[in-house]
């Protein structure tokens, strides 16, 4: 394992809610990039690169619950947030 996976393994419990402290109007930040990466179908095939613990990833669900996903990032722990994150 590298030092960055090593680094971000250790955040991936605690970066959501840091994440939320750090952006003033979350649910505005991520609601405006689904709103922005508008489909023409309701079940789209997504793939998120970069995933981290899936925040994205939820508020796309939401917008497309058929959806198929793909998360891939560097950190195991954070895409097993993001799987937990989007099975809610």
């Amino acid at each position: 394992m590298s030092e960055v996976q090593r680094k971000f393994d250790a955040v991936s419990k605690k970066y959501d809610e840091q994440r939320k402290k750090f952006i003033p109007c979350f649910d505005d930040f991520y609601g405006t990039a689904v709103s922005v990466a508008s489909v023409g179908t309701e079940s789209p095939r997504i793939l998120d690169m970069g995933a981290g613990t899936g925040l994205l990833s939820a508020f796309l669900m939401k917008r497309y619950p058929g959806a198929s996903l793909t998360l891939i990032d560097i950190s195991e722990k954070n895409v097993g947030c993001g799987k937990r994150q989007i099975q809610r």
